[in-house]
């Protein structure tokens, strides 16, 4: 039986192998590569059969075919467990920068312009526990902004990358391409999410069961066997045996497209519970992908009206001279020249490095908010935190559909709810003196000078991550003359930080724009700590970034240190 199935076997191989099948059968060391897309029965067996005839066996499976089939099988002791992790944001940087330069003919690319296209591959991806940051997903969306953004949609095109890839996984499932079988599949997934979402309330009594969801389903629209069974087909399919998502980002897609369309009083009460507790990751996720599924501006204002009225006993911090005393001590011991004596890459590399540990790197705390103990202040900062995502990405997919009057609003209530928390901490020097005074008579063998330095420190790096929160929301290149009108109309300090941080980020590289406004910000604003960031971020830039040497020269003389040119670096 053995032999049979093994000569079945060979005689399968040698058909499919290009080339002289007698000079392969001289070669030392013979290796087959089995890429499987699904697990047959007898799949354990073929395996033996291969490690018969060969000297090496390659098994490509699925993370979910492998702990299900695989993991404790006596006949894979002898395999090498390998797993494929997502790229890290350096290598994902590396493969933008590969697949950029086949359309770029300039000799090198703008570090700025390699910037703004990671800003949108990151603003579709989220997380890792959404899109994973696969190379497949990542050229993916490149290829999709580059070549098949279609006109006249309603859907964002952030919506329409993953709309790409549902249909892409359907027609490999078995789906035909004509729209009565994906307009089919597509309610189904509507309603089937929907369901899945409306069982896991609190106070449901139903737990989602596919049969009976399935059941229900017939009764109302007409659907045939042999799609529903497409839609369970390994590895392609939408969907599992047990009818859940197979991949997150198609649960929280169909489910706003189920609340797009659904616009009655059920779909109303849930979107407004939604931007109640929108600090909870699947009511963030599903706000998102709503909002990029509709051109309604309901969902925008209630965020909005959320986020304003969101801790609105804080005052908006200015980051004036009253308020940045008590920074004064600890600013006067940091280093005025930081520039890197690295390469522009090598800086980049390291960049990237540290990003990786911070995103997706651990549990997100919006999660932790419904533990008992979590106060509304808590709730109030986790709330704050993803209604600015959310109209970040308002601001990146539909600025296009948005009055300019609309875009300052949640420019304003962005920058304004990202202030109040900056002032949410230690307000000013006062402040954190009676603090400091505080835990000193709850510790009196501790220092006070320590407490107050060690006081100065978190109050000043509180201060610079909120910023640049608000900063990475409103880095959009399109409407960068809209934040410096905003900017220019409240006139503080810390408008002026948000608005030229922005304009760096912006920008694909350091010009005489970005040099003009910084010799504005320096005469106008004669302060120790605005002086300091402010040279800190630039430098900071020109660590990260190619610019003409002239521009930096300059502005190294603006800033006062020693200009310092970067290593040579191989693009």
């Amino acid at each position: 039986m053995a032999g049979k199935h093994k000569e079945t076997f060979l005689r399968a191989y040698r058909s499919q192998y290009q080339g002289d099948y007698s000079l392969w059968c001289q070669q030392s060391v013979k290796t087959l590569i089995m890429d499987t897309t699904t697990a047959p029965a007898h799949l354990h067996e073929l395996i033996e059969l291969a490690k018969e005839s060969f000297d090496q066996v390659i098994v490509i499976l699925s993370t979910d075919d492998y702990y299900a089939y695989f993991k404790d099988h006596f006949r894979m002791l002898d395999f090498r467990h390998m797993k494929i992790d997502p790229l890290t944001l350096d290598l994902q940087e590396k493969l933008i920068k590969k697949r950029l330069r086949l359309s770029h003919s300039e000799k090198e690319l703008p570090d700025g312009l390699v910037d703004q296209v990671e800003n949108r591959v990151n603003s579709i991806v989220i997380s890792n526990r959404i899109l994973p940051r696969y190379p497949f997903y990542i050229l993916s969306i490149l290829q999709t902004y580059e070549a098949y953004m279609p006109a006249g949609m309603s859907i964002t095109s952030y919506g329409h990358c993953y709309l790409v890839l549902i249909i892409a996984n359907l027609i490999r499932s078995g789906i035909a391409r004509e729209d009565d079988q994906l307009n089919a599949c597509f309610n189904f997934a509507e309603h089937l999410a929907h369901a899945i979402y409306r069982s896991d309330e609190k106070g449901c009594n139903e737990p989602f069961e596919f049969k009976n969801f399935l059941a229900k389903y017939k009764k109302k629209f007409i659907i045939k066997d042999s799609i529903v069974n497409c839609l369970k087909r390994k590895p392609y399919g939408l969907i599992d045996s047990g009818g859940n998502f197979r991949v997150k980002y198609m649960f929280y897609y169909f489910l706003g497209k189920y609340l797009a369309n659904n616009s009655n009083e059920e779909g109303v009460s849930i979107i407004e519970s939604m931007c109640r507790n929108s600090h909870k990751e699947i009511n963030y996720l599903t706000i998102l992908f709503t909002i990029h599924h509709t051109n309604d501006t309901n969902i925008i204002d209630d965020i909005l009206s959320k986020t304003k009225g969101t801790l609105d006993f804080v005052p908006v911090a200015k980051l004036d001279s009253d308020e940045t005393k008590k920074f004064a001590n600890f600013i006067d011991q940091l280093p005025g020249d930081v520039q890197s004596n690295n390469s522009v890459a090598k800086e980049r590399e390291i960049e990237r490095a540290r990003q990786s540990k911070l995103v997706d790197g651990g549990d997100d705390l919006s999660e932790r908010s419904d533990v008992p103990g979590v106060d509304e202040i808590s709730h109030g900062i986790y709330r704050i935190l993803k209604n600015n995502k959310i109209m970040g990405q308002v601001l990146r997919t539909k600025y296009g559909n948005l009055e300019r009057v609309k875009i300052q609003e949640i420019i304003t209530a962005i920058a304004d709810s990202g202030l109040r928390l900056v002032n949410l901490l230690l307000q000013d020097e006062s402040e954190l003196e009676k603090y400091a005074m505080r835990l000193h008579a709850q510790s009196p063998d501790s220092d006070l000078n320590d407490i107050k330095e060690a006081l100065q420190v978190i109050s000043y790096l509180w201060t610079m991550v909120h910023v640049g929160m608000v900063v990475s929301e409103v880095s959009v290149p399109e409407i960068q003359g809209t934040v410096q009108m905003v900017a220019q109309q409240k006139n503080t300090a810390a408008y002026d930080l948000i608005k030229y941080f922005a304009l760096l980020d912006s920008a694909e590289q350091l010009t005489s724009t970005e040099r003009d406004v910084l010799y504005r910000l320096w005469k106008d604003r004669d302060d120790v700590f605005f002086r300091h960031v402010l040279s800190i971020r630039t430098q900071q830039y020109m660590n990260t970034h190619r610019s003409k040497a002239s521009i930096e020269q300059s502005i190294c003389r603006r800033l006062g240190i020693t200009y310092r040119p970067k290593p040579v670096q191989e693009d």
